[in-house]
């Protein structure tokens, strides 16, 4: 697979952090290694490519996935039955490739092939279409359903980081920070601190048995 070179392993957590970011290269690199990728992270990419779809919801970090060729001028739509998600990146087709990515549990590896080198930012990259992050206007407005998905993800991120990586809460908080701030957004302890109460208080809340 076509990617920038990473010589350390790109964890779950950084892959989800640069969604957020709408760091590309990382995302590249993290499917180009052996272990299966997360479905949340799949999920994360299906869901900034489904923004795309007019009224929808921005993914993670308020941000759009959209294609744009490397290359020359875009090549003329023919408008072929797009029926995988290979053929989708083939044509520049974002929409089409979030739908497969939404419902899809494991990515094959053509599939992840070729969303990695979609994803690669290398001019070099072998997919004449890339897949590029981009922000929506200013002054677009953020729905309450946003501000929950973003919460949500907070939480499970900061969770994650602080269970599975055994990092102390401040430094949780700074880590988080720092790369939300390259976003052109903004974590605080308190933000981070509710969203991590919303998640452990779902998480309750489904192991109750039934009534």
């Amino acid at each position: 697979m076509t990617s920038v070179a990473h010589t350390q392993t790109i964890t779950t957590a950084a892959a989800e952090i640069a969604c957020v970011r709408g760091d590309a290269a990382i995302l590249s690199s993290y499917l180009c290694q052996p272990d299966k990728p997360s479905p949340d992270v799949i999920q994360n990419i299906a869901a900034c490519l489904l923004a795309n779809r007019p009224g929808s919801e921005l993914g993670p970090g308020a941000w759009k996935l959209k294609f744009s060729v490397r290359n020359g001028r875009p090549p003329s739509q023919r408008h072929p039955v797009i029926d995988s998600a290979v053929l989708a990146i083939a044509h520049g087709q974002a929409i089409p490739l979030g739908q497969y990515l939404q419902v899809v549990a494991n990515l094959d590896t053509e599939t992840r092939r070729a969303l990695a080198s979609a994803l690669d930012p290398n001019p070099g990259a072998a997919s004449r279409w890339r897949l590029k992050f981009t922000r929506a206007q200013r002054g677009f407005p953020r729905s309450s359903l946003h501000t929950e998905l973003q919460d949500a993800w907070l939480g499970v991120v900061a969770l994650s980081m602080h269970e599975k990586e055994r990092k102390h809460w401040k430094q949780v908080y700074y880590e988080l920070n720092a790369s939300l701030k390259c976003a052109n957004e903004h974590a605080s302890p308190t933000l981070i601190k509710r969203a991590v109460a919303k998640v452990r208080a779902a998480r309750s809340t489904n192991k109750k048995p039934p009534d």
